[in-house]
């Protein structure tokens, strides 16, 4: 086969029918520089700025060189080191660890860094000690909590200098432009339409500017070991972009709140559901009023605004609500002030009746904070108290003064959001539709191996993500032909993966509407079929994730992820105590070791700041002094080649690449095509470079034994996401003991049509003139004839044919293949479920 002969394309084009977006009108008529692919960014008329035009982003942030006092910090509240371990590490960087002439860390003692600490939290909103009480079952009881001020929070991150060209004052609604195809696209909080709705209704003014500073809270009650469980509340600012907020440095998420953790005095299982609902209705009450006065510094500048000369050091009127919400049904009852699965009507979102939870695309009235006003009003005005409790019961609803309404743009009902942790990858899929055989899985950068899934007794969200994208190919031969469960579990997966897509476009909704309407097809016939019922929250939750894409950006921005890690801090904390009061001692310790990291990320911000002004103040200089500078140093070439070869092996003549092959088809065809290639692309480069006068076929004939290659184990590949327009990095193995087993990766060639193959052998070439090509030797892949029992959406089966070599700049990325099992051998399903690229790549 010739791979030369084959027609190369700009791979990753798609074509289709134009899906029209929401109108805007641009605030100018500028036209972009690029006849690819762009987005426009308009944005809000408030803001007076033109149109931006995004082609690429490819900025990678440098390390800041920082101070080694700085650095000591930061290591020891990021370790959460214990005393002793602190005192030790004192003792060694104040003496033999510090070489003379270098940077010295000023802490002595103990004391000494303690006292460096109290004094760096001075630059963060203080916690405070507060408490509520309640009367429960003839009994009042009393619960402390910590908490900052919130609005303090903000007011320090739009003042600070280190954030300003970062902070987002105005929402913008995004276009992709594709050739004739326009689409709308969402992937940050302001890019979705409750940020522009809001900022229409605020007050325009050129001289005095408003905007709104959207809030996203999160909720997540997590157990840090067996008995002990904490409650925390962190607060992430939406007007910032979310490589900052998600970040763990300045601007990221701060915890506001450590809600208290309020428990059943008696045995659960032993009450009644009357005293079920009472102690519902008791838990409700308390959060709500640690709420209130946790939030309560919200509700003066979210009603009326206040006035703010910001890090730009221009006036601003500030508002602020509460637009997201993140969290598990449980913690999004209590916001909601809900009974949540055990009423009536149990979304948190809509009045759709417990029996019609599987209506994925049918509308239903949404809750709303009026109408939950009304209800409330309604059950009170009732004519006696058991006609009251019928109403909130039928509305699934509890007579709390929920703490949200009482600050503007914070409805708790639309705030809610869709989790793909919860509502997915834990809920519809890891424990309802789970299933097996993944031990036999080629392995992939990020893809958790599970060797036996059946026997798996515990496991995280990524992990059942991880065995959702490879399930279909492993059970396929498993189930009947034309299976139902096969195409409910597909159907489910690719729901899944648009539901995830950190940036998706409107026609990219309407097919994720599609998926989900298969989805809901298929779960009905699987219920008749099995006997299955999909009557809980979680399956009818999707229904709302349209809603909340347009509104609130893409999933990414609310999903509970964000918060995982800080239950890892949690447990962490638990074991700095001595087990006993855990609760207060964990409390105290996190909300200090949360306030140490805040403040030395503000420091570093500062200090990072100072090292760039210094270093433009330098550059300055040594621009003005260029021309009284006679030694200038050499400019090194760069490299601008998308691909990177590693692991070098030593370097061998081609007369004995019999050593490195046992396999003598391997070998006749790489000495064969690398006789070719030196006769037909090589020898000419090499003549030209020589400036020999040599017969091209002598010159094979004579270069083709004495030709040196140097072999390699694996191949970095960057590329550009069709996701997100980033560059990102796969690495392709062909490596025969990678951690003890062989692993030849495979990886996709931009022919016309694509090819796949797998890599044989990496190698380089060594030309006599000194230049070095780049090769691989590869198993192509084609597509067979062969079908599955269930040939389900969109599924490529393709099958091992021929062998040659090609040129490393023709490969676009690497691919995952899975095996067909309980298929014909040498065949492969491609699973183009294995990342968001993938999945828009093959025509998803």
């Amino acid at each position: 086969m010739s791979f030369e002969s084959e027609e190369l394309n700009d791979f990753g084009s798609e074509s289709s029918s134009i899906c029209e977006p929401e109108p805007y009108h641009s605030n100018n008529i500028e036209q972009p520089t690029s006849s690819g692919p762009y987005i426009r960014a308009v944005h809000h008329p408030h803001s007076g700025l033109p149109d931006d035009f995004i082609y690429h982003d490819d900025n990678i942030p440098t390390p800041s060189t920082g101070e080694p006092l700085l650095h000591f910090a930061q290591l020891n509240v990021d370790a959460e080191l214990s005393t002793e371990f602190t005192k030790r590490m004192l003792k060694g960087v104040t003496g033999s660890w510090v070489d003379p002439g270098h940077g010295k860390v000023t802490f002595s003692s103990l004391d000494d860094y303690k006292a460096g600490l109290e004094a760096a939290r001075n630059w963060v909103p203080e916690f405070k000690k507060s408490n509520v009480s309640e009367m429960y079952d003839g009994k009042e009881y009393t619960f402390d909590f910590y908490h900052r001020d919130p609005w303090q929070w903000i007011l320090s991150l739009v003042t600070d200098a280190t954030l300003a060209k970062h902070l987002i004052w105005y929402p913008v609604k995004k276009y992709l432009h594709d050739g004739d195809i326009v689409t709308q696209l969402y992937d940050d909080i302001d890019s979705g339409k409750s940020w522009w709705d809001i900022q229409n209704a605020l007050l325009h003014n050129p001289d005095l500017p408003h905007c709104f500073l959207p809030l996203h809270i999160w909720l997540d009650k997590g157990k840090v070991s067996t008995t002990v469980k904490l409650n925390p509340a962190l607060l992430w600012a939406g007007f910032l972009p979310g490589d900052i907020r998600n970040g763990s440095g300045n601007g990221g998420a701060v915890l506001f709140l450590m809600m208290p953790v309020v428990e059943d005095p008696y045995d659960p299982k032993s009450r009644t559901e009357t005293q079920k609902t009472a102690f519902s209705f008791f838990k409700r009450s308390i959060y709500h009023k640690v709420l209130r006065i946790a939030l309560q510094p919200l509700q003066h500048p979210s009603l009326y605004g206040e006035a703010v000369t910001c890090s730009d050091y221009v006036q601003w009127v500030l508002t602020t609500g509460i637009t997201i919400q993140s969290g598990d049904g449980e913690e999004a009852a209590w916001t909601c002030a809900t009974w949540g699965a055990s009423a009536l009507h149990p979304c948190l979102r809509c009045l759709v009746h417990k029996d019609e939870l599987t209506k994925l695309t049918k509308v239903f009235s949404l809750r709303t904070t009026q109408s939950m006003l009304d209800i409330i009003n309604q059950a009170r005005m009732a004519k006696s108290k058991k006609k009251g409790e019928e109403i909130l019961r039928d509305n699934g609803l509890h007579i709390v003064h929920n703490a949200f309404w009482t600050i503007s743009n914070s409805d708790p009902y639309s705030a809610v959001s869709y989790d793909t942790l919860h509502s997915d990858d834990l809920g519809k899929w890891g424990k309802h539709l789970f299933w097996w055989n993944m031990s036999q899985i080629p392995s992939w950068p990020g893809l958790k191996n599970v060797q036996n899934v059946i026997t798996l007794d515990f496991s995280d969200g990524n992990t059942f993500w991880d065995i959702l994208k490879t399930t279909v190919p492993c059970i396929v031969q498993l189930f009947p032909p034309k299976s139902s469960f096969v195409h409910c579990v597909h159907a489910l997966a690719t729901f899944r993966m648009f539901a995830g897509l950190h940036m998706i476009t409107s026609r990219q909704l309407e097919r994720m509407q599609v998926a989900l309407d298969e989805y809901e097809t298929y779960c009905e016939v699987v219920s008749a079929e099995y006997g299955k019922d999909f009557h809980f929250p979680k399956q009818h939750a999707p229904s709302h994730l349209y809603h909340d894409i347009t509104h609130k950006g893409s999933t990414i921005n609310y999903t509970t992820w964000t918060g995982e890690g800080f239950q890892q801090e949690s447990r962490a904390a638990y074991f700095q105590t001595n087990y006993k009061n855990v609760e207060k001692q964990m409390c105290i310790t996190i909300v200090t070791t949360d306030a140490n990291k805040e403040a030395l990320a503000y420091i570093a911000m500062d200090v990072e700041t100072y090292d760039n002004e210094l270093k433009e103040l330098k550059a300055l200089y040594d621009d003005n002094h260029e021309e009284n500078n006679t030694n200038k140093e050499l400019t090194v070439p760069i490299d601008n080649n998308h691909w990177r070869l590693g692991s070098p092996q030593y370097c061998l003549m081609t007369s004995k690449l019999s050593t490195v092959f046992s396999d003598n088809s391997i070998l006749h065809t790489l000495t064969e095509d690398i006789s070719n290639i030196v006769r037909q692309y090589l020898a000419p480069s090499e003549i030209i470079l020589t400036g020999y006068k040599v017969n091209i076929d002598s010159f094979s004939r004579l270069s083709l034994t004495t030709l040196q290659i140097i072999p390699y184990k694996c191949v970095h590949i960057h590329y550009t996401s069709l996701e997100d327009w980033k560059v990102k990095k796969d690495i392709a193995h062909c490596n025969p003991s990678f951690h003890g087993h062989p692993q030849y990766d495979c990886i996709l060639i931009n022919t016309n049509p694509v090819s796949y193959g797998y890599l044989l052998f990496v190698f380089s070439c060594i030309l006599r003139s000194g230049q070095t090509v780049d090769m691989a030797l590869v198993q192509w892949l084609k597509e067979a004839k062969w079908k599955p029992k269930t040939y389900w959406k969109n599924c490529q089966v393709c099958e091992e044919k021929g062998r040659s070599i090609i040129f490393l700049k023709y490969v676009v990325q690497a691919c995952h293949m899975i095996p067909t099992f309980g298929g014909p051998d040498r065949m492969y399903y491609l699973n183009d479920m294995v990342d968001a690229d993938m999945f828009l790549r093959c025509g998803n």
